[in-house]
C-alpha cells in the first residue's frame, strides 16, 4: 500500500507512520479493515458533541478504527493529534478498564469531549450514571519535605540489601513468572478451563503480561500485552494491535509495580521519588509507608520496619468489574533467584475485602539472562497492525 505524501509526512512529524494509513478505495461504508467507526461520523466534529456524517474522500486509521471526516481539514487536525480525537482506551469498553473487553465502535458515549465506547448497552448506561468510578485521575505526588525525602532514600537502600543487595540486584537482568490455575468448574459445562498466567520484567523497564485461557488442555483464547522502551502493542490470538493509550500503557504497567523488584531496580536506576509517610499497618503487622513514584504510577509499599523487607503495598487502580478501588497486597512466600528475593505469593484485598489467595501465587520464577523473544512485536497482517506496507 502506497501512503500518500501529504500523509507520510505528518505521520514522520507527530510519530505515528506506523499507525496512521489511507485505506484502500472501497464501499462508502467499509474500507479494507472494515466497517468505518463511529458509523462514519467525523470524530472531531464528534467531540464537539455534532453528528456530522464523514466524507469518502478523506479517511485515516489510528490503532484498530478506520475513521471518515467532513473535511481535508478536519483528517489534518486529527492526524496532529490522533490520541486526542480518536476513540478512547485503544478501543476497550470503558465500564471494563483499559485491558478489559473490547466495545463496539459503533456504540459509543461523549464524555469531556472524548469518545469512549461499549460492550453493551448495559455497560454503557452503567458508564454515563457515574463516570467518575471508572475514569482515573491523573496519579499526582503530594507534596513532601526534605526530611521525608532522605528518610525515603535510607528505607530503600535498606529494602535493596533487604532483598540480596545491590550487586545481586545489579546483576539480574530479568525474571519470568508463570502459574495456571483450573477455574471454579461451576463456571463451565463439563469442560476443564484453566487460566494461565505469566509475568516477564527486565531491569531495563521492558515487560510482558499475558492471560491465557485453555480448554480441556487446548489453548482457546491467548492475550498479552507488551511493553518496551521502543514499543508498546497487544497480541490477541494471531491479531497485533499497538497500545496507544496512556491509561491503557499505564494498567499494564501496573502488573510490573505489583512486583517490589521492578521498584528496587528503578530505585538503583534512580528513577524513583521517594517519601516516607511515617508509621502503617498491613493486616496485623507494623510497617514504615514509603511512597514511591515512577512511571507515571504511584505506589505505597510497606516495609518492615527491623528489616527494610518490602511486606506489601497498595495503591488505587481498576478490578475485575472495572470499578476504580484501593488494592492491598501483602507478600507471604518469597523465593531465591540467583540471590534476589522475588515475591512468589501474596494475599489480595479490594477495598477490605479479602480473596482466595490460591489465584495470586506463581508456580514458577526463573532468572533470565536476555531478553526473550516475545518482548517483539510480531509481524501481523496489514489488516491487524497497519504496518510493514
Amino acid at each position: 500500500m502506497i501512503l500518500q505524501t501529504t500523509l507520510v509526512t505528518l505521520a514522520l512529524m507527530f510519530g505515528g507512520a506506523q499507525d496512521i494509513q489511507d485505506p484502500e478505495p472501497a464501499h462508502p461504508s467499509h474500507t479494507s479493515w472494515g466497517e468505518y467507526a463511529l458509523r462514519g461520523l467525523d470524530p472531531i466534529e464528534l467531540c464537539a458533541g455534532k453528528d456530522v456524517a464523514g466524507d469518502d474522500r478523506w479517511f485515516a486509521r489510528w490503532g484498530r478504527f478506520p475513521y471518515r471526516f467532513a473535511s481535508e481539514a478536519n483528517r489534518n487536525r486529527f492526524l496532529t493529534d490522533p490520541e486526542r480525537w480518536c476513540i478512547q482506551w485503544d478501543g476497550a469498553c470503558a465500564r471494563m478498564s483499559p485491558m478489559g473487553g473490547a466495545g463496539s465502535p459503533q456504540r459509543w458515549l461523549l464524555h469531556d469531549e472524548h469518545i469512549y465506547i461499549f460492550a453493551s448497552d448495559g455497560c454503557r448506561s452503567g458508564f454515563e450514571a457515574a463516570p467518575e468510578r471508572y475514569l482515573p485521575n491523573s496519579d499526582k505526588d503530594t507534596a513532601s519535605t526534605e526530611a521525608q525525602l532522605d528518610a525515603g532514600q535510607r528505607w530503600l537502600h535498606r529494602a535493596v540489601e533487604a532483598h540480596g543487595g545491590e550487586a545481586a540486584l545489579r546483576a539480574l537482568p530479568g525474571v519470568a513468572c508463570s502459574a495456571s490455575r483450573e477455574v471454579d468448574p461451576s463456571l463451565s459445562d463439563s469442560v476443564v478451563l484453566t487460566a494461565v498466567h505469566g509475568l516477564t520484567l527486565m531491569q531495563n523497564g521492558d515487560m510482558r503480561f499475558a492471560s491465557d485461557r485453555m480448554v480441556d488442555g487446548v489453548p482457546d483464547i491467548r492475550t498479552a500485552w507488551t511493553l518496551t522502551q521502543k514499543d508498546a502493542f497487544q497480541v490477541e490470538n494471531d491479531g497485533v494491535w499497538p497500545i496507544h493509550s496512556a491509561h491503557g500503557q499505564q494498567q499494564v504497567r501496573r502488573h510490573a509495580h505489583r512486583q517490589p523488584l521492578t521498584h528496587l531496580w528503578a530505585f538503583l536506576q534512580q528513577r524513583v521519588h521517594a517519601v516516607h509517610e511515617g508509621p502503617g499497618r498491613l493486616q496485623d503487622l507494623e510497617t514504615v509507608l514509603i511512597r514511591v513514584t515512577h512511571d507515571r504510577l504511584i505506589t505505597v509499599l510497606h516495609l518492615d520496619p527491623k528489616t527494610g523487607r518490602i511486606l506489601g503495598m497498595h495503591w488505587r487502580g481498576w478490578v475485575d468489574d472495572g470499578v476504580l478501588q484501593s488494592i492491598v497486597e501483602s507478600f507471604t512466600e518469597w523465593q531465591d533467584v540467583a540471590g534476589v528475593q522475588i515475591a512468589k505469593a501474596r494475599t489480595h484485598s479490594i477495598d477490605g475485602k479479602f480473596f482466595d489467595p490460591a489465584d495470586k501465587c506463581y508456580r514458577e520464577v526463573v532468572a533470565l539472562e536476555r531478553a526473550p523473544a516475545n518482548l517483539v512485536r510480531p509481524k501481523a497482517s496489514a489488516r491487524e497492525s497497519a504496518k510493514d506496507d
